[in-house]
């Protein structure tokens, strides 16, 4: 299963489950909050668990100097938000032109066909 930077296992095995069931609880539209929330886990402990690598990961650039402490901090202050937005989206079944949207009206689609970029001229 992909997504989440490439912690799928570090999900499943918070939530207790499979990939498959986690792939299939997300196709039948549950998001990954209710998922959460079914097994007696917080939006925050989710959000921390999701983050973790990506914290270790800035570490690492700011102690290579690749970044500024300002500048990890910034970054995963907006790797937080955007998390917050995803764990409350919906995978649910799709078709082509939906863009990569959370289809709650908090942002517009950004393109047609998803994987392609959202080309526009």
């Amino acid at each position: 299963m992909r997504g989440f930077g490439g912690n799928s296992d570090v999900l499943t095995d918070l939530l207790g489950i499979t990939a498959e069931e986690l792939h299939q609880l997300r196709t039948d539209g549950k998001t990954l909050a209710e998922i959460a929330a079914s097994k007696g886990i917080s939006e925050d402990a989710l959000i921390s668990v999701l983050l973790e690598p990506r914290k270790e990961a800035l570490t690492a650039a700011v102690a290579a100097g690749r970044l500024t402490q300002e500048q990890a901090n910034l970054m995963l202050q907006n790797m937080e938000a955007n998390m917050r937005l995803q764990i409350k989206s919906s995978l649910g079944p799709r078709g082509f032109g939906c863009g990569i949207a959370a289809d709650d009206g908090a942002a517009p689609a950004s393109g047609g066909m998803r994987g392609f970029g959202g080309m526009r001229r």
